[in-house]
């Protein structure tokens, strides 16, 4: 997979607020779960496009039966279970890695953007990317219909401030999206404050800003 992860730039990225953010994945690898099952093209409720591959078949057609690369294999081994997903709106589009895991009886999916190459940006500007995950709870109406609810920073900046939460992370005064929350924790603390965050913050992610509403259209 000759694929650059990298931080969402102005006018590129997904969401418009302020989505939390973390250095490092949201999840630990024994609680992944396969998201095959959401394969396909679906439709959101903001008239954007939404087109879901599976890492793994993504990775095996690009090499036309051929044996895996090295890379190919170490990447099939981490994200073999996720999805490659295409977001359209507006004639803009964004490409992540989602990979689904389990938080108790929820659905969580960690996404992070790929970038395939960037005329816009020099080699310089490209190196001072930065690989960065946000995370969306998965709501599901019906095998047709679901919801990706984004948690937010603004759910967690009183809770750090007060000191009521132990989260490691750094703030980035310089950002030109608007975020200045990073979160630096490990994947096990990360983990471990979804779970808890999910039973006592339920109300709040299902009242986020940031909710896209999905219909599949391949049906």
């Amino acid at each position: 997979m000759k694929k650059k992860l990298f931080i969402g730039l102005v006018g590129l990225f997904l969401l418009q607020s302020c989505i939390l953010k973390s250095l490092r994945p949201f999840y630990t690898q024994d609680k992944l779960i396969d998201l095959s099952e959401f394969q396909g093209t679906w439709s959101d409720s903001k008239n954007g496009s939404w087109e879901l591959l599976s890492v793994e078949k993504d990775i095996t057609n690009h090499n036309d039966g051929k044996k895996l690369s090295k890379d190919d294999q170490e990447a099939l081994k981490k994200y073999g279970k996720g999805l490659l997903i295409k977001y359209t709106e507006d004639k803009k589009e964004v490409t992540f890695i989602a990979m689904g895991f389990q938080v108790n009886n929820a659905i969580f999916i960690d996404f992070t953007p790929v970038h395939l190459e960037s005329n816009d940006m020099n080699e310089l500007g490209k190196q001072h990317l930065v690989e960065t995950h946000s995370v969306a709870k998965l709501e599901r109406k019906n095998k047709n219909e679901v919801s990706l609810i984004w948690l937010e920073e603004k759910d967690l900046k009183p809770l750090l401030e007060e000191q009521k939460l132990k989260l490691d992370h750094m703030k980035n005064n310089i950002s030109l999206s608007g975020n200045d929350l990073l979160l630096t924790a490990s994947p096990k603390e990360l983990y471990q404050f979804l779970v808890a965050f999910n039973k006592s913050h339920a109300k709040e992610i299902q009242e986020s800003d940031d909710a896209y509403h999905l219909k599949r259209k391949d049906v």
